[in-house]
């Protein structure tokens, strides 16, 4: 590790403030400097990191900027957490600016298909490894639960539940189908929108209520389907429900905020179990310190995340393209 560790967070809305947050817990000197134009964000975020740090303010020192051009150190990490519709405008101004060493991204990552090319070109012309930030895969419960899958037997998978963010969180849901059956290649087969509504946590952007099928290469299957929530579902809004049938063992997980209840059927066996899934504030410093120590963690890269992001924008955009009569290009999702 560096002596001082230099880590930038661009963004400090809800997950960049969360990001923040986890880099509390580093135990090496690091140096955080944090960049937002608002400064409402700015103070939320830092009176966040606050709550948790309580330490050496020598080991750990916060700095807060408007402007990425204000960042004066050579970055050994940057957390890019900005909005989709801004995060490759902003990746390239920081490529252009400031030496960096590495970087994680957050998804939904951008919103048009050759923005997914200029930065996987521009990534690669500066040899700066990258990775998204897709954390199921990383966590415990999901590393465990993917040693108790039979790899010679087909895996279906099915998530569902209402109102859980097809658009924003599809992605999760995919990559971490994508590790658990060892394979980066995807293709729908079968989309069915019921509706595109405004997502009602994010104003500008579109949500998709409906169901999304397909298969990779290897056979194993995936599906997705999401509701929209009437009065007898408002309380399970959010709640994510996934199957997944393996030979003859069948897994129930239910997806909660902080952590997941699973059940295994057995033929007539049947054991149920609930484990912690960690936040974002409980896992980012953890991710830091692999990336930093040893040159990888357990996100996705962005070359994989950037095949699975493309199965799915592609189909976002091919829908709005036939709802609207106009050759769409840019999906409102973040």
């Amino acid at each position: 590790m560096p002596k001082t560790l230099h880590v930038s967070i661009i963004g400090s809305g809800q997950i960049g403030s969360r990001h923040l947050q986890a880099l509390a817990h580093l135990k090496e000197s690091v140096r955080i400097q944090l960049v937002d134009p608002s400064q409402s964000s700015l103070d939320v975020a830092c009176q966040r990191f606050h709550s948790i740090y309580q330490g050496d303010q020598k080991k750990i020192t916060l700095e807060t900027f408007n402007t990425i051009k204000d960042i004066n150190e050579p970055q050994d990490m940057v957390i890019v957490a900005t909005d989709a519709i801004v995060r490759s405008t902003v990746i390239k101004d920081l490529i252009q600016r400031k030496k960096i060493q590495a970087m994680i991204c957050e998804k939904v990552l951008f919103q048009t298909e050759n923005e997914y090319y200029e930065i996987d070109t521009l990534l690669k012309t500066k040899n700066i490894p990258a990775w998204v930030n897709c954390m199921l895969r990383a966590t415990e419960f999901f590393i465990n639960l993917k040693t108790l899958l039979d790899k010679e037997e087909i895996i279906k998978m099915k998530v569902e539940g209402t109102d859980w963010g097809l658009a924003c969180n599809a992605i999760h849901f995919l990559d971490l189908f994508s590790f658990l059956t060892e394979c980066n290649d995807f293709e729908f087969t079968d989309v069915s929108f019921d509706q595109v509504i405004t997502d009602f946590r994010r104003p500008k952007s579109k949500e998709f209520i409906g169901e999304m099928a397909g298969r990779n290469s290897i056979g194993h299957q995936l599906a997705m389907n999401c509701k929209e929530s009437d009065a007898d579902s408002k309380n399970l809004r959010g709640i994510k429900t996934i199957s997944i049938e393996n030979g003859t063992k069948h897994h129930f997980i239910t997806v909660f905020p902080d952590q997941v209840t699973h059940r295994t059927l057995t033929g007539k066996s049947e054991a149920e179990v609930t484990e912690p899934l960690p936040l974002q504030s409980q896992i980012t410093h953890r991710l830091v310190e692999d990336i930093v120590r040893n040159g990888a963690c357990g996100l996705p890269t962005y070359p994989d995340s950037m095949t699975l992001h493309l199965s799915l924008i592609r189909e976002f955009l091919s829908h709005l393209t036939k709802i609207t009569g106009k050759n769409v290009t840019r999906c409102p999702i973040t």
